[in-house]
């Protein structure tokens, strides 16, 4: 019950803030992707508590994520064929780093730092897929794995010189390291994890995902 009550609440205020922006705006071209952000907060409000008793706020966040990546995606091709080459190019800068800054969002909830992002996505204006992601490559760190490296380095103590007689690899070694990188071609588990993720985010075949965890 006490959900409930903060539920109708939040929808009372919201709809209270709804009016004032609405009576500002007016007649706006803006107005109509206010009145549909509008209705995504509204579902959104309505149905946390559900949610929340549930326990699949991810969900939520994914769902809110994915329009908000439509509605980007929809805005960019009005802005580009009004705007002039030079600041065509500074909106495409602007719309990737937000795709990137949500993506290692995202991986946070992997546990994942990223140490680099890149996409590539369809510039033409004039396509209906125009701000479209093409691509997504990811290289990540498990939180923690850098400190317990560096952690590891402190204890190691300088050794002396030490010399090696040139060792034969026989047929067993080759084969083991022919294994080892044929291993390496897969994806790990948490690297499929990100892969599907992303993939239903963005709406991208995995196999234009690149996810590397070290």
């Amino acid at each position: 019950m006490e959900l409930l009550y903060q539920a109708i609440k939040n929808i009372i205020i919201f709809l209270l803030l709804v009016t004032v922006l609405q009576n500002l705006v007016g007649q706006s071209s803006y107005k109509k992707y206010i009145n549909i952000f509008v209705g995504l907060v509204l579902i959104i409000i309505v149905i946390t508590p559900i949610l929340k008793v549930l326990n699949s706020n991810a969900k939520v966040d994914r769902f809110y994520n994915q329009n908000v990546y439509r509605m980007n995606a929809a805005d960019l091709g009005e802005q580009l064929v009004k705007a002039d080459k030079t600041y065509q190019k500074t909106i495409l800068k602007e719309y990737k780093e937000k795709i990137e800054t949500q993506i290692k969002t995202s991986l946070k909830g992997h546990k994942l730092t990223t140490s680099e992002v890149s996409i590539t996505v369809n510039e033409d204006a004039e396509s209906k897929e125009c701000g479209k992601i093409q691509s997504i490559k990811i290289q990540a760190t498990k939180e923690g794995e850098d400190k317990k490296t560096e952690d590891n380095t402190l204890d190691i103590s300088p050794v002396d010189k030490v010399t090696i007689d040139k060792i034969t690899i026989n047929d067993a070694t080759k084969a083991a390291e022919t294994s080892k990188a044929e291993s390496d071609k897969y994806d790990t588990v948490e690297e499929l994890a990100v892969k599907e993720e992303l993939s239903a985010l963005y709406g991208i075949e995995q196999e234009h995902i690149e996810v590397s965890i070290v």
